[in-house]
């Protein structure tokens, strides 16, 4: 029995143990479900999270990734520009008011660097679309019509000084202020020249918005602008425009009508061939010295000689000078003359007075066209691209008169030798080597200048 006895105590002990072992592994399992019960949450917590970030603004989704596309990397400006004042500006801008000046000559200049029009709207008050929409559509036309040019009319660089003269506080406390510009525009097509222009006349207006300064109008006094808007040119006098209707749509038309007549203007002066004639003189130009005047004055005024820019222009006055320098003398006799020894115009065959040919863009042409005898020898119907240093070319709209003349001071060729672009200087606009093709009349006619007769 003690045996019987021995072996019966192992058989409980086993069912002992083997039942801690169950309840063990009872206790594992709960273990187990409890965790994956938990893992659950929090994968379910998880997946909460991600789709909040999802759903959230694509800048803050961009921020949670590991790996956020790089910010857009803003290109170096070609150039550079600042603001000075005349010795009569009593009143100064803010530093606010002149950075709202320079970053619109910024948009301006890089617009005409990279042939790509920007639009200037953001700086203009809410109040003055009109405004923003026609300094946009000049900007588009003077990049459009040196995109039709044979010469890469893109800028390696620029300079611009904007000389602010005046500065009158408004009574809406708006701010009226009156500018000077003078700018260096390097043109890809002539390394190394620099392309001048002087005193081009600005008036903005200003005004206090809640977002900061904005611009309420800019008017540009100089032909370009006028020439470009034609019929919608109110709009830059901070009125409102002559033309009903669609602003926008009509701007964009005038834009097209002004680019269109470049683009078949240059290419019908690529095909201009030469007239039947010949030309005798007994002295020739002395184109050098023409050319020499002409560098020296084109910013200026020479103070020898009166000033007509108020009275529509200097443009005839500066050439006809430039021709004097020259060696072309002057010529009262018959009833073609071409003086200047006083103020009064008179046609008297004698050294006094002056003639309409002197000072006026249509008059010397038909001086240069019908003169025989004494004085100049010209050809005014030679092909556009037989122009020598010195000649002068007539400018124009499509469907008006002769409005501007400039003289050539270099001639631009192919590597083939052939013309390609004049640089020209000439007053009102002041211009020193500035290439003709970036002119805004689409209409040139070339007038040769070969010497004179006794």
């Amino acid at each position: 029995m003690n045996m019987d006895g021995k072996q019966k105590r192992p058989a409980r002990t086993l069912i002992k143990i083997s039942a801690l072992g169950v309840c063990l592994i009872l206790l594992f399992a709960a273990a187990v479900y409890a965790r994956g019960i938990q893992d659950d949450a929090i994968a379910a917590a998880e997946k909460q999270s991600a789709l909040e970030i999802c759903a959230a603004p694509p800048l803050s989704f961009a921020e949670e990734t590991e790996n956020p596309a790089p910010p857009a990397v803003k290109p170096a400006p070609k150039g550079t520009g600042l603001i000075a004042y005349g010795s009569d500006a009593a009143r100064r801008l803010s530093p606010e008011q002149e950075q709202l000046l320079l970053d619109y000559l910024y948009l301006y200049y890089e617009s005409l660097a990279a042939l790509n029009a920007a639009d200037p709207s953001p700086l203009f008050a809410a109040g003055a679309r009109d405004q923003a929409l026609a300094r946009r559509t000049v900007w588009q036309i003077a990049v459009g019509l040196r995109m039709a040019q044979a010469s890469d009319l893109s800028l390696d660089s620029y300079t611009y000084k904007l000389t602010v003269t005046d500065v009158t506080a408004e009574e809406n406390g708006d701010l009226s202020l009156s500018a000077l510009e003078d700018s260096v525009q390097r043109f890809r097509a002539f390394p190394g020249v620099d392309s001048e222009s002087f005193n081009i006349r600005h008036r903005f207006t200003l005004t206090q918005t809640v977002s900061g300064w904005k611009l309420n109008s800019h008017m540009q006094i100089d032909t370009s602008n006028w020439v470009a808007l034609g019929p919608l040119a109110s709009l830059l006098r901070g009125g409102g425009s002559d033309v009903s209707g669609d602003i926008e749509a009509a701007l964009d038309a005038q834009r097209d009508l002004i680019v269109n007549a470049h683009v078949l203007s240059a290419a019908a002066l690529r095909e201009q061939t030469a007239p039947a004639g010949s030309f005798r003189w007994e002295h020739d130009y002395n184109r050098e010295a023409a050319v020499a005047y002409a560098k020296k004055w084109a910013g200026s005024r020479n103070v020898d000689w009166p000033d007509y820019s108020r009275y529509g222009g200097n443009c005839a006055n500066y050439t006809s000078q430039s021709l004097l320098a020259g060696g072309i003398p002057m010529d009262h006799t018959g009833t073609s003359q071409w003086k200047w020894y006083g103020a009064t115009p008179n046609s008297a065959q004698s050294a006094s007075g002056r003639s309409v040919s002197w000072a006026g863009v249509e008059g010397f042409l038909g001086y240069a066209l019908s003169n025989t005898g004494h004085g100049l020898v010209a050809d005014a119907k030679a092909p556009f691209l037989t122009g020598q240093l010195g000649d002068l070319i007539l400018l124009g709209s499509e469907e008006g008169a002769w409005r501007h003349i400039v003289l050539i001071s270099e001639v631009v060729k192919d590597a083939d030798g052939r013309t390609v672009d004049y640089l020209i200087c000439s007053n009102t606009m002041d211009l020193r080597n500035m290439p003709i093709s970036a002119y805004h009349y689409s209409r040139k006619q070339l007038i040769r200048i070969f010497g004179y007769n006794n």
